[in-house]
């Protein structure tokens, strides 16, 4: 799931940067100025949701697993349970 979020961002990246790069050099004048904007918005929604993605994969990893806290008899430990 971190690479889906990995690449959207890289993807959104690229777009932004091919639009901006194709808006100020005056390149790729044959498409309208509009879908050269709405590129940049897809550009910047791709890099919202990888970063959502991100966040939401990297708090939830590791938290099914409880921690093993020892079981004491007096002094000595006779088990482990999950926490």
């Amino acid at each position: 799931m971190k690479v889906i979020g990995f690449v959207s961002v890289i993807v959104g990246l690229v777009l932004v940067a091919v639009s901006k790069v194709a808006i100020l050099s005056g390149k790729l004048s044959f498409l309208p100025e509009v879908i050269l904007n709405y590129s940049i918005y897809i550009g910047v929604v791709c890099i919202l949701v990888g970063i959502v993605i991100f966040i939401i994969t990297r708090n939830s990893s590791g938290s099914s697993v409880g921690k093993e806290v020892p079981i004491y008899h007096g002094k000595k430990i006779v088990g482990y349970r999950r926490h």
